[in-house]
């Protein structure tokens, strides 16, 4: 997921600190003050669509990047090394921060089965924004926005995966 979120360590206006993996809050929120709202999303590649364990449906649009909601995902087949999200803003547009949640945070409801550590995570990314202007960030593996400073003017962001975690959970996926 892409666009920032809360700050780590906060939680979502109406949600409380989750008590379990499985008790985990899907809400979705308004991003923060000041934050961008993007106009779109392109990708090079999307999971096929699936479901949760009680049937629920699940799809992996490029869009959820946009949903203000961690538990929902764009992904892709793994290794996905190469593979693009690009994100288009209404115009030009003065970006001091880009940031992203490097994985699916996401328990399924009914099995408690961790997506998190069951996909592979993104470890490192190139941002490329349309002035040309490139950003290498590593990400830790762990959950939450991480985020790096830029100072660019921009129309869009390009968000290269150039390195992956392997999946350390259950029943493990080659999804990113």
């Amino acid at each position: 997921n892409a666009p920032a979120t809360n700050p780590p360590g906060t939680n979502p206006p109406g949600t409380s600190p989750p008590t379990s993996p499985q008790n985990r809050p899907t809400t979705t929120f308004a991003a923060p003050g000041g934050a961008v709202q993007p106009t779109g999303t392109s990708a090079t590649c999307q999971a096929p669509d699936s479901a949760e364990a009680n049937g629920t449906p699940i799809t992996f649009s490029p869009s959820n990047v946009l949903d203000h909601n961690p538990a929902t995902a764009w992904r892709c087949a793994a290794p996905a090394t190469g593979e693009t999200l690009t994100v288009t803003l209404a115009g030009e547009t003065h970006l001091t921060s880009v940031g992203m949640i490097g994985g699916y945070d996401k328990t399924d409801p009914l099995t408690g089965i961790d997506r998190w550590a069951q996909n592979h995570r993104v470890r490192r990314v190139r941002w490329t924004f349309s002035d040309g202007t490139t950003v290498e960030q590593e990400l830790a593996d762990s959950r939450g926005m991480q985020t790096v400073d830029v100072d660019v003017t921009t129309t869009s962001v390009t968000i290269e995966i150039l390195a992956t975690y392997p999946p350390t959970g259950q029943d493990p996926k080659q999804m990113v």
